[in-house]
């Protein structure tokens, strides 16, 4: 039924030299799974031919098989919207990251599907977003650190740990006095993640896989969004040559993590529109002094004014830098005027949202 769709496959035998990547190809779906069929056809043969549980022996005899092919970042829900693959909870369906790539070629909603022994190599998620993880079949090996630690996977150069099994603590010199903080688990079938901002984590299959991956921002992490880029930005301006141009700057910014600060830009001002237009919405219904759902309104109100001020906080430090074209600040101007608007009316609202 979706072998004509393309998708991206990540081979987990070959690394990109010098990066922390996976080399990668694109092709069918139906490619990919006669791709699978060879591969557990060597598989069979490489039992068949094994005379005994030696793993050297096993291991020799495996030396034939085909590359480890995993299918990743597969954006099925929204090639095949009419499909209905899942529903989430309410508490995940703030998503101003999906919701500003409904206009997008993709979004941040995936299907994963690999054979055992494929894995996901150490990283942090697109815009340090949330993100959860949705077993189907097959187990996974989770690890995870939290930011705090992070100075142990960098090498004295800067560059990252590429595979948490196997650490070179000759390169990684700090590794062994964050290791301890490393949280190693197995996900089984069935079962569902929850991924923080900003967390590193690696994945490994267990067995032949297939998840759901769902990355979304929203008011309660956007600032580390924004953080990142910034950091990010720092970072590029110490490599690069004064006589480059802010252009230059943002190009190799969008190049290192997907993002430049035009684009969040349009991130910001499509999640404004959102809010505001729940914000107004909610606003009518406390007018019409709905008695019956006020707690239910109050909270609303109260995250409508979380988001707006979140937003308020990024555009005001938008506009004070340098990196900020003269567009923008314009529409910067405007929006902020607009919130200003909404966070009086919902100050001056007989509820209390600044609990």
């Amino acid at each position: 039924q979706f072998g004509d769709s393309r998708v991206f496959v990540h081979n987990c035998t070959r690394k990109i030299t010098g990066m922390t990547q996976l080399e990668t190809t694109e092709m069918s779906v139906a490619q990919f799974f006669d791709r699978w069929k060879v591969r557990q056809a060597e598989e069979a043969r490489v039992r068949k031919e094994s005379t005994d549980a030696d793993p050297a022996k096993e291991a020799e005899a495996g030396g034939g098989v085909s590359d480890l092919l995993y299918l990743k970042d597969w954006n099925f829900n929204k090639e095949h919207s009419s499909y209905g693959l899942y529903d989430w909870p309410q508490h995940f369906q703030e998503d101003w990251l999906n919701a500003y790539e409904e206009s997008c070629v993709s979004d941040h909603r995936f299907v994963y599907l690999g054979h055992k022994g494929t894995f996901t190599p150490l990283h942090t998620d697109t815009l340090n977003s949330f993100s959860w993880s949705a077993n189907i079949s097959g187990r996974k090996r989770w690890w995870m650190l939290s930011p705090e630690f992070q100075k142990g996977i960098f090498d004295q150069d800067g560059e990252q740990l590429f595979d948490i099994r196997s650490v070179d603590e000759s390169r990684f010199r700090k590794f062994q006095s964050i290791s301890q903080h490393v949280l190693c688990f197995d996900q089984g079938p069935g079962e569902a993640i929850f991924v923080p901002s900003g967390w590193w984590h690696q994945v490994e299959n267990l067995d032949d896989a297939l998840s759901i991956n769902h990355n979304w921002v929203n008011a309660a992490n956007i600032g580390y969004s924004w953080k990142l880029l910034c950091e990010q930005r720092a970072k590029i301006l110490q490599t690069v040559s004064t006589s480059d141009t802010e252009s230059v700057v943002q190009d190799i910014l969008e190049f290192k993590i997907g993002w430049k600060y035009e684009s969040f830009h349009k991130l910001l001002m499509n999640s404004l529109e959102i809010e505001s237009d729940k914000t107004e919405m909610l606003l009518n219904i406390v007018k019409a002094k709905e008695q019956s759902e006020e707690p239910q309104i109050n909270a609303e109100l109260k995250l409508r004014r979380l988001g707006l001020r979140m937003i308020q906080g990024i555009m005001h430090e938008l506009s004070r830098t340098s990196a900020c074209k003269e567009g923008l600040v314009s529409e910067n101007r405007e929006a902020l005027e607009k919130i200003e608007q909404l966070l009086l009316q919902i100050d001056g609202s007989e509820f209390d949202v600044t609990a």
